[in-house]
């Protein structure tokens, strides 16, 4: 009797220590690709926004006239002569 509840109580606790340890192994994989994905989806955002901005300038700032950009941008329109 006691040998067995011994042997119950060894096979109890080893079930349940590979279960914990597999378990925790599996979320830290599946933490790690949700914040890479993450990761990508912000880069990629943030990208179109510097490129979204930088066509606005110019597009904004361009000498009607020739359509370069100048040197320096005044919001208020008025240019030093």
């Amino acid at each position: 009797m006691k040998n067995s509840l011994r042997s119950t109580f060894l096979l109890l606790f080893c079930f349940f220590f590979l279960i914990c340890c597999t378990d925790k192994s599996l979320r830290d994989k599946d933490q790690d690709n949700q914040e890479n994905s993450a990761l990508v989806l912000e880069d990629e955002a943030l990208l179109d926004l510097v490129q979204q901005q930088t066509i606005n300038y110019f597009w904004e700032a361009a000498e009607t006239n020739s359509g370069m950009a100048r040197e320096r941008f005044h919001t208020d329109g008025e240019y030093p002569c």
